[in-house]
């Protein structure tokens, strides 16, 4: 039996084998570095979120504190006015008054509050949606050969 020696293979096609063994690992590495960045930077996005978010919830605080210390204000004089009512028209209108003041205080007090917690969702947002419009932009791009 004769044994065969292998062919050698045609210089064009060890060359390009040798060319993708070496590429290969290179592109491993810089797709994960591209995923290590993109990891890196969503971490980012979602710490200044947060930040963001305790900020309005602060914010919130002080309004609803705001709130509730000029109800407890308001009280304290309605009741001192009450007491300077003498005739059942007079406690009528007084009641009246008083009604609308808290009804008055109670809707704007609302709209501060709806207010604050919006600016605060929407710049929670603002960094959150940055990352999705650049992953967007990133899987919108074709794969490079």
């Amino acid at each position: 039996m004769a044994t065969k020696t292998p062919k050698k293979a045609h210089p064009r096609v060890e060359v390009q084998a040798e060319t993708e063994t070496q590429e290969g690992p290179a592109q491993l590495f810089k797709a994960y570095d591209e995923l290590s960045r993109l990891n890196q930077d969503n971490f980012e996005a979602v710490v200044a979120a947060n930040q963001a978010l305790a900020r309005g919830a602060e914010e919130i605080s002080k309004e609803i504190f705001g709130i509730a210390q000029s109800s407890f204000e308001n009280a304290a004089s309605a009741a001192k006015a009450f007491f300077g009512v003498k005739t059942l028209p007079d406690l009528i209108e007084f009641n009246t008054k008083v009604v609308r003041s808290t009804l008055d205080s109670f809707l704007v007090g609302s709209a501060k509050l709806s207010d604050v917690a919006f600016r605060a969702a929407s710049e929670a947002a603002r960094p959150l949606k940055a990352r999705v419009d650049a992953a967007v932009e990133k899987l919108g791009k074709p794969v490079a050969a």
